[in-house]
C-alpha cells in the first residue's frame, strides 16, 4: 500500500479504530484507501464523525488523515490531494473552498498553464510570423 499525506501509514477503516485515534470536534482531510489504492480523498470540520461515517458505509478498507489547524489550510491539503491523485480517485467534483472564505484553489492556475502550454497550435505557419 502507498502511503499518501505524509508518513502515515495506512491505518484499517472500524468504527472503533477510528474512535481511538482520530481527536473528537477536529478539522482535517483524509484519504480512503481500497486494494492498496487511495481511492477518496475529502476534509471535514469534524474528522472523527466523517471518518466514521465512511467506515459505516463500508466505503473503502483503510484511510489515512491529517489534523489541519485552519479550514483554509485543510482546503489546500485537499486540493493538493485532488490534483494529484485525480486520475485514481473516485471524487467527481473539484474540492469546494471554505464557505465566506474567497480562497481559490492554488493548484488549477498551474494546472491550467500546463495544459495551455502543452496544447497543439493548429494556425497556419505563415499566421506563426504574426505572433512571434
Amino acid at each position: 500500500m502507498t502511503a499518501i499525506m505524509g508518513s502515515l501509514r495506512p491505518l484499517r477503516l472500524v468504527p472503533w479504530l477510528v474512535r481511538t485515534l482520530v481527536p473528537n470536534g477536529h478539522i482535517g482531510t483524509y484519504a480512503l484507501h481500497r486494494d492498496g489504492d487511495v481511492v477518496y480523498v475529502g476534509r471535514s470540520s469534524d474528522l472523527r464523525r466523517r471518518l466514521i461515517a465512511h467506515a459505516e458505509d463500508r466505503r473503502a478498507e483503510y484511510f489515512t488523515y491529517d489534523v489541519h489547524r485552519s479550514s483554509l489550510h485543510a482546503f489546500e491539503v485537499e486540493s493538493a490531494l485532488y490534483h494529484i491523485l485525480a486520475e485514481s480517485i473516485t471524487n467527481q467534483i473539484h474540492p469546494a473552498a471554505p464557505k465566506y472564505s474567497g480562497a481559490t484553489c492554488p493548484f488549477c492556475r498551474y494546472a491550467a498553464v500546463a495544459s495551455l502550454t502543452d496544447r497543439l497550435d493548429l494556425r497556419p505557419a505563415s499566421d506563426h510570423a504574426l505572433t512571434a
